[in-house]
């Protein structure tokens, strides 16, 4: 179950529903069921997940949406979380969420907080995905990125290094993977993203590469897993957005 905890920033006062993604990978031959629960300590019934349960195809993927509704919430942190149970594996996972109603001043908010990348060892590169820096409060923020690994050297990077948002101008941010030399086994890295004088500065996107053995058809993949659109109430429409389906094998 990845990411382990979902952060989400809002400005008072918002109506507006916003939904990250839970992504739930069966790595084993038999198909998984899972249950997925909210709960919140704090502030009422403002957390969702969706569906309540499903099931995942061996060595494949679902997913789950997990919505905050900041109706009626004053400024403030609140916290939640949701609970992930699979079978016949009989695990258990809890992904923490953290809600963040800000007075209106800038905050940071990203459209997801994990990546999941899967390739061949020797074989290419996956491709890049997408990461799209918000700002949920008033006024301009300048952010940074950096990219980091736990094992396996610097196989992750993020571009660009700087950049600028206002609530009605988001940043797009390619995060990209060099597996070249990489044996087989699951690398982590992270995504962090700051910004000075934000309150919920830096915000972090973990980051999991799968590098299978050679000769190993690991399928097509569809990225991504969900998918973000931004605008504004009597706007434009928001831009179109692709989903890729590769075939990394």
């Amino acid at each position: 179950v990845n990411p382990s905890s979902l952060n989400f920033s809002l400005s008072q006062g918002s109506t507006t529903a916003t939904t990250q993604s839970i992504v739930i990978a069966n790595t084993s031959e038999a198909a998984q069921t899972y249950t997925a629960a909210a709960t919140t300590s704090s502030g009422g019934h403002w957390l969702s997940a969706s569906p309540a349960s499903g099931s995942v195809a061996p060595f494949a993927s679902g997913s789950v949406s997990v919505s905050v509704d900041p109706t009626g919430l004053p400024s403030g942190t609140y916290l939640g979380a949701v609970s992930i149970a699979v079978s016949p594996a009989n695990t258990q996972s809890e992904v923490a969420v953290t809600l963040t109603v800000s007075g209106g001043q800038a905050a940071l908010q990203l459209s997801q907080t994990g990546f999941r990348f899967q390739t061949i060892a020797g074989g290419g590169n996956p491709p890049g995905q997408t990461l799209i820096i918000l700002n949920s409060g008033s006024g301009s923020l300048k952010f940074s990125t950096s990219a980091s690994t736990t094992s396996g050297g610097q196989w992750l990077s993020v571009s660009p290094a700087s950049g600028t948002v206002t609530a009605s101008s988001p940043a797009v941010a390619i995060v990209t993977i060099q597996s070249a030399g990489l044996a087989a086994g699951d690398y982590y890295g992270q995504i962090e993203i700051s910004a000075d004088g934000v309150s919920n500065s830096p915000q972090i996107a973990s980051v999991v590469l799968n590098v299978a053995k050679a000769g190993t058809d690991l399928g097509a993949f569809v990225y991504p897993t969900g998918l973000v659109f931004v605008a504004q109430a009597g706007g434009a429409n928001p831009a179109s957005q692709t989903i890729a389906v590769t075939n990394p094998s």
